[in-house]
Protein backbone atom coordinates (compact mmCIF):
# COMPACT_ATOMS: atom_id res chain seq x y z
CA UNK A 1 0.00 0.00 0.00
CA UNK A 2 1.24 3.09 -1.11
CA UNK A 3 2.38 6.24 1.65
CA UNK A 4 0.56 9.58 0.42
CA UNK A 5 3.18 11.93 2.02
CA UNK A 6 2.18 15.79 3.41
CA UNK A 7 0.53 17.86 0.58
CA UNK A 8 1.79 20.93 -1.32
CA UNK A 9 -0.44 23.38 -1.43
CA UNK A 10 -0.59 26.42 -3.19
CA UNK A 11 -2.23 29.96 -2.84
CA UNK A 12 -3.28 32.07 -5.78
CA UNK A 13 -2.25 35.55 -4.85
CA UNK A 14 -5.08 37.14 -7.85
CA UNK A 15 -8.30 37.35 -7.36
CA UNK A 16 -8.80 37.51 -10.76
CA UNK A 17 -7.83 34.42 -12.21
CA UNK A 18 -9.94 33.44 -14.73
CA UNK A 19 -7.90 30.35 -16.70
CA UNK A 20 -6.10 26.99 -15.95
CA UNK A 21 -3.88 25.80 -17.84
CA UNK A 22 -2.71 21.96 -17.19
CA UNK A 23 0.16 21.63 -19.36
CA UNK A 24 1.52 17.91 -18.84
CA UNK A 25 -1.38 16.80 -16.00
CA UNK A 26 -4.59 16.03 -15.25
CA UNK A 27 -6.88 17.02 -12.44
CA UNK A 28 -9.76 17.77 -10.79
CA UNK A 29 -11.22 21.33 -10.56
CA UNK A 30 -13.79 21.68 -8.31
CA UNK A 31 -15.93 24.51 -6.41
CA UNK A 32 -14.71 26.97 -3.39
CA UNK A 33 -17.78 28.50 -2.19
CA UNK A 34 -16.09 31.08 0.37
CA UNK A 35 -12.68 32.18 -1.10
CA UNK A 36 -12.01 35.04 -3.63
CA UNK A 37 -8.98 33.36 -5.00
CA UNK A 38 -7.78 29.58 -6.25
CA UNK A 39 -6.00 27.03 -4.38
CA UNK A 40 -4.25 23.62 -5.25
CA UNK A 41 -3.71 20.59 -3.52
CA UNK A 42 -1.43 18.37 -4.90
CA UNK A 43 -0.94 14.42 -2.84
CA UNK A 44 1.61 12.19 -4.27
CA UNK A 45 3.03 8.94 -3.08
CA UNK A 46 6.50 9.80 -3.63
CA UNK A 47 8.26 12.84 -2.08
CA UNK A 48 9.80 13.25 -6.19
CA UNK A 49 6.28 13.43 -7.32
CA UNK A 50 5.21 16.01 -4.75
CA UNK A 51 8.52 18.34 -5.57
CA UNK A 52 7.53 18.03 -9.24
CA UNK A 53 4.78 20.19 -9.53
CA UNK A 54 5.45 23.22 -11.04
CA UNK A 55 2.68 26.35 -10.43
CA UNK A 56 3.53 29.91 -12.31
CA UNK A 57 0.73 32.43 -11.98
CA UNK A 58 0.28 34.26 -14.98
CA UNK A 59 -0.80 38.05 -15.43
CA UNK A 60 -3.12 38.49 -18.84
CA UNK A 61 -5.76 41.45 -20.12
CA UNK A 62 -8.45 38.88 -19.71
CA UNK A 63 -7.59 38.39 -16.53
CA UNK A 64 -4.81 35.66 -14.81
CA UNK A 65 -3.93 32.14 -15.94
CA UNK A 66 -2.75 29.32 -13.45
CA UNK A 67 -0.32 27.46 -15.30
CA UNK A 68 0.39 23.68 -13.82
CA UNK A 69 3.87 21.73 -15.17
CA UNK A 70 4.79 18.05 -13.54
CA UNK A 71 9.06 18.54 -13.83
CA UNK A 72 10.31 15.13 -15.68
CA UNK A 73 8.89 12.24 -14.58
CA UNK A 74 11.14 9.43 -16.79
CA UNK A 75 12.42 8.00 -13.08
CA UNK A 76 10.25 9.13 -10.37
CA UNK A 77 7.37 6.42 -9.98
CA UNK A 78 4.12 6.94 -7.73
CA UNK A 79 0.65 8.23 -7.86
CA UNK A 80 -0.91 11.57 -7.37
CA UNK A 81 -4.10 13.85 -6.87
CA UNK A 82 -4.30 17.15 -8.07
CA UNK A 83 -7.21 19.22 -6.81
CA UNK A 84 -7.83 22.65 -8.03
CA UNK A 85 -10.30 24.50 -5.97
CA UNK A 86 -12.11 27.52 -8.07
CA UNK A 87 -14.08 30.37 -6.44
CA UNK A 88 -17.65 29.62 -7.57
CA UNK A 89 -18.58 30.65 -10.96
CA UNK A 90 -15.08 32.43 -12.08
CA UNK A 91 -13.66 29.78 -14.65
CA UNK A 92 -13.62 31.04 -18.20
CA UNK A 93 -10.33 29.29 -20.06
CA UNK A 94 -9.71 25.80 -19.36
CA UNK A 95 -5.98 24.32 -21.61
CA UNK A 96 -5.14 20.84 -21.13
CA UNK A 97 -2.52 18.97 -22.86
CA UNK A 98 -1.02 15.46 -22.44
CA UNK A 99 -0.60 13.42 -18.69
CA UNK A 100 -3.62 12.67 -17.48
CA UNK A 101 -7.57 13.52 -17.73
CA UNK A 102 -9.27 16.60 -15.89
CA UNK A 103 -12.51 16.62 -14.34
CA UNK A 104 -14.60 20.05 -14.14
CA UNK A 105 -16.76 20.23 -11.41
CA UNK A 106 -20.35 22.06 -11.06
CA UNK A 107 -20.24 25.71 -10.35
CA UNK A 108 -16.94 26.37 -11.56
CA UNK A 109 -17.35 28.16 -14.86
CA UNK A 110 -18.88 31.47 -15.07
CA UNK A 111 -22.47 32.10 -16.33
CA UNK A 112 -22.51 35.99 -17.64
CA UNK A 113 -23.28 36.40 -21.22
CA UNK A 114 -20.73 39.21 -21.32
CA UNK A 115 -18.05 37.05 -21.17
CA UNK A 116 -16.34 34.09 -23.18
CA UNK A 117 -15.95 30.53 -22.18
CA UNK A 118 -12.93 28.69 -24.07
CA UNK A 119 -12.34 25.13 -23.37
CA UNK A 120 -9.14 23.24 -25.70
CA UNK A 121 -7.99 19.87 -24.85
CA UNK A 122 -4.64 20.56 -26.73
CA UNK A 123 -3.09 16.74 -26.52
CA UNK A 124 -3.85 13.24 -25.24
CA UNK A 125 -5.81 14.24 -22.05
CA UNK A 126 -9.70 14.41 -22.15
CA UNK A 127 -12.05 17.16 -20.48
CA UNK A 128 -14.95 15.90 -18.47
CA UNK A 129 -17.42 18.86 -17.28
CA UNK A 130 -20.61 18.24 -15.34
CA UNK A 131 -22.80 21.76 -14.32
CA UNK A 132 -25.98 22.56 -13.96
CA UNK A 133 -25.85 25.45 -15.82
CA UNK A 134 -23.52 27.79 -18.71
CA UNK A 135 -23.71 31.34 -19.65
CA UNK A 136 -21.08 33.07 -22.08
CA UNK A 137 -21.23 35.43 -24.92
CA UNK A 138 -18.83 33.32 -26.87
CA UNK A 139 -18.79 29.57 -26.29
CA UNK A 140 -15.44 27.68 -28.17
CA UNK A 141 -14.61 24.01 -27.60
CA UNK A 142 -11.61 22.32 -29.41
CA UNK A 143 -10.22 19.16 -29.26
CA UNK A 144 -7.33 19.38 -31.45
CA UNK A 145 -5.61 16.19 -30.88
CA UNK A 146 -6.76 12.81 -29.37
CA UNK A 147 -8.28 13.96 -26.32
CA UNK A 148 -11.94 14.41 -26.03
CA UNK A 149 -14.21 16.85 -24.57
CA UNK A 150 -17.63 15.89 -22.59
CA UNK A 151 -19.69 18.16 -21.57
CA UNK A 152 -22.68 17.51 -19.82
CA UNK A 153 -24.87 20.90 -19.05
CA UNK A 154 -28.05 19.54 -16.90
CA UNK A 155 -30.14 22.57 -17.08
CA UNK A 156 -29.82 25.37 -19.80
CA UNK A 157 -26.69 26.55 -21.88
CA UNK A 158 -27.17 29.92 -23.07
CA UNK A 159 -24.54 31.23 -25.40
CA UNK A 160 -24.43 34.39 -28.57
CA UNK A 161 -21.83 32.01 -30.55
CA UNK A 162 -21.48 28.36 -29.44
CA UNK A 163 -18.24 27.16 -31.25
CA UNK A 164 -17.81 23.25 -31.68
CA UNK A 165 -14.52 21.93 -33.21
CA UNK A 166 -12.83 17.91 -33.47
CA UNK A 167 -9.84 18.96 -35.43
CA UNK A 168 -8.14 15.36 -34.37
CA UNK A 169 -9.19 12.00 -33.66
CA UNK A 170 -10.86 13.45 -30.39
CA UNK A 171 -14.25 14.11 -29.88
CA UNK A 172 -16.39 16.82 -29.12
CA UNK A 173 -20.11 16.16 -27.21
CA UNK A 174 -22.14 18.69 -26.00
CA UNK A 175 -25.41 17.90 -24.00
CA UNK A 176 -27.32 20.45 -22.45
CA UNK A 177 -31.25 20.23 -20.57
CA UNK A 178 -31.72 23.05 -23.37
CA UNK A 179 -29.21 24.98 -25.91
CA UNK A 180 -30.07 28.53 -27.30
CA UNK A 181 -27.58 30.50 -29.29
CA UNK A 182 -27.52 33.40 -31.60
CA UNK A 183 -24.76 31.08 -34.16
CA UNK A 184 -23.70 27.54 -33.69
CA UNK A 185 -21.31 26.16 -35.43
CA UNK A 186 -20.20 22.67 -36.00
CA UNK A 187 -16.52 21.46 -37.24
CA UNK A 188 -15.25 18.02 -37.67
CA UNK A 189 -12.01 18.70 -39.54
CA UNK A 190 -10.39 15.30 -38.35
CA UNK A 191 -11.05 11.74 -37.45
CA UNK A 192 -12.99 12.74 -34.54
CA UNK A 193 -17.11 13.18 -34.00
CA UNK A 194 -19.23 15.78 -32.83
CA UNK A 195 -22.35 14.81 -30.75
CA UNK A 196 -24.74 17.73 -29.47
CA UNK A 197 -27.91 16.94 -27.81
CA UNK A 198 -29.43 16.50 -24.44
CA UNK A 199 -28.31 14.31 -21.49
CA UNK A 200 -30.92 12.04 -21.87
CA UNK A 201 -30.86 11.66 -26.01
CA UNK A 202 -34.24 11.94 -25.80
CA UNK A 203 -35.68 13.63 -29.24
CA UNK A 204 -39.12 13.77 -28.08
CA UNK A 205 -37.81 16.89 -26.19
CA UNK A 206 -36.77 19.39 -28.23
CA UNK A 207 -33.83 21.22 -26.66
CA UNK A 208 -31.71 22.83 -29.44
CA UNK A 209 -32.89 26.48 -30.65
CA UNK A 210 -30.42 28.87 -32.53
CA UNK A 211 -30.41 31.28 -35.46
CA UNK A 212 -27.97 30.65 -37.93
CA UNK A 213 -26.39 26.78 -37.41
CA UNK A 214 -23.58 26.01 -39.82
CA UNK A 215 -22.06 22.35 -39.78
CA UNK A 216 -18.92 21.47 -41.69
CA UNK A 217 -17.30 18.27 -42.06
CA UNK A 218 -13.66 17.94 -43.67
CA UNK A 219 -11.69 14.84 -42.29
CA UNK A 220 -13.46 11.27 -41.60
CA UNK A 221 -15.60 12.58 -38.52
CA UNK A 222 -18.66 13.45 -38.24
CA UNK A 223 -21.48 16.02 -36.55
CA UNK A 224 -24.09 14.29 -35.25
CA UNK A 225 -27.33 16.06 -33.55
CA UNK A 226 -28.68 13.79 -31.30
CA UNK A 227 -32.18 15.63 -30.33
CA UNK A 228 -34.33 17.65 -32.09
CA UNK A 229 -34.43 21.26 -32.26
CA UNK A 230 -34.80 24.30 -34.52
CA UNK A 231 -33.10 27.08 -36.79
CA UNK A 232 -33.64 29.73 -38.92
CA UNK A 233 -30.75 29.54 -41.05
CA UNK A 234 -28.64 26.07 -41.89
CA UNK A 235 -25.54 25.65 -44.20
CA UNK A 236 -23.77 22.40 -44.62
CA UNK A 237 -20.92 21.51 -46.13
CA UNK A 238 -19.10 18.45 -46.07
CA UNK A 239 -15.49 17.78 -48.09
CA UNK A 240 -14.45 14.68 -46.45
CA UNK A 241 -15.08 10.91 -46.09
CA UNK A 242 -17.46 11.88 -42.95
CA UNK A 243 -21.40 12.79 -42.69
CA UNK A 244 -23.23 15.28 -41.67
CA UNK A 245 -26.74 13.95 -39.37
CA UNK A 246 -28.87 16.98 -38.96
CA UNK A 247 -32.51 15.49 -40.01
CA UNK A 248 -33.15 16.54 -36.26
CA UNK A 249 -32.82 19.58 -36.70
CA UNK A 250 -35.99 21.89 -38.36
CA UNK A 251 -34.76 24.66 -40.13
CA UNK A 252 -36.53 27.11 -41.86
CA UNK A 253 -33.78 27.88 -45.13
CA UNK A 254 -31.38 25.28 -45.63
CA UNK A 255 -28.12 25.25 -48.10
CA UNK A 256 -25.93 22.12 -48.73
CA UNK A 257 -22.55 21.33 -50.32
CA UNK A 258 -21.59 18.08 -50.48
CA UNK A 259 -17.98 18.23 -52.36
CA UNK A 260 -16.33 14.00 -50.93
CA UNK A 261 -18.20 11.21 -50.49
CA UNK A 262 -19.88 12.17 -46.82
CA UNK A 263 -23.73 12.19 -46.79
CA UNK A 264 -25.90 15.12 -45.65
CA UNK A 265 -29.47 14.64 -44.08
CA UNK A 266 -31.42 17.48 -43.32
CA UNK A 267 -34.99 19.17 -42.72
CA UNK A 268 -35.79 22.17 -43.73
CA UNK A 269 -39.34 23.90 -44.23
CA UNK A 270 -39.27 26.90 -46.51
CA UNK A 271 -36.49 26.48 -48.99
CA UNK A 272 -33.53 23.77 -49.64
CA UNK A 273 -31.04 24.53 -51.95
CA UNK A 274 -28.86 21.65 -52.61
CA UNK A 275 -25.06 21.24 -54.65
CA UNK A 276 -23.97 17.64 -54.78
CA UNK A 277 -20.47 17.35 -56.51
CA UNK A 278 -18.93 14.31 -54.89
CA UNK A 279 -20.63 10.85 -54.73
CA UNK A 280 -22.29 11.07 -51.55
CA UNK A 281 -25.85 11.63 -51.07
CA UNK A 282 -27.78 14.45 -50.17
CA UNK A 283 -31.09 12.97 -47.76
CA UNK A 284 -33.95 15.69 -46.76
CA UNK A 285 -37.18 15.91 -45.49
CA UNK A 286 -39.00 19.03 -47.12
CA UNK A 287 -42.55 19.24 -48.36
CA UNK A 288 -42.35 19.18 -52.23
CA UNK A 289 -45.66 21.93 -52.17
CA UNK A 290 -44.88 24.36 -50.03
CA UNK A 291 -40.49 24.09 -49.94
CA UNK A 292 -38.80 26.06 -52.56
CA UNK A 293 -36.48 23.45 -53.31
CA UNK A 294 -33.57 23.50 -55.76
CA UNK A 295 -30.88 20.56 -56.84
CA UNK A 296 -30.60 16.76 -56.40
CA UNK A 297 -31.58 15.34 -52.94
CA UNK A 298 -32.99 12.15 -51.49
CA UNK A 299 -36.46 11.46 -49.34
CA UNK A 300 -35.07 11.34 -45.93
CA UNK A 301 -34.87 7.39 -44.71
CA UNK A 302 -36.27 6.03 -41.34
CA UNK A 303 -34.36 5.79 -38.66
CA UNK A 304 -31.36 8.08 -39.61
CA UNK A 305 -29.13 7.74 -37.08
CA UNK A 306 -28.67 3.49 -37.16
CA UNK A 307 -26.56 5.01 -39.94
CA UNK A 308 -24.66 7.45 -37.71
CA UNK A 309 -21.43 6.96 -35.28
CA UNK A 310 -22.67 6.15 -32.28
CA UNK A 311 -22.10 8.16 -28.62
CA UNK A 312 -21.86 6.25 -25.50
Amino acid sequence: MNTWFEPAIFNATSTNVRGLSLINTGGIIREDPVNVSPSIVYRASNPDLVRALVVNQNDGANGDTLELELLSQKDIAGDYLLEIYIPSNSLQYIHTGDGGNTVVGPNTLIVDSNRDIEIKALGSGSIFVETENIGSSFFMVEAQSSGDIHINVDNILSADVLDLAAQGSGEVSLLAGYTSTTSLVAVASGSGNVFVGNPTNDRASPSIMTTDLITKVFGDGSVVFLTDGSCASSFVQTSGTGSAFLSSMTCQDTGVVLLNTGNIYVTSTDSFASEDRGTGDVFAAIDALTTNATGTYYPLPDNVLLGAPTYT
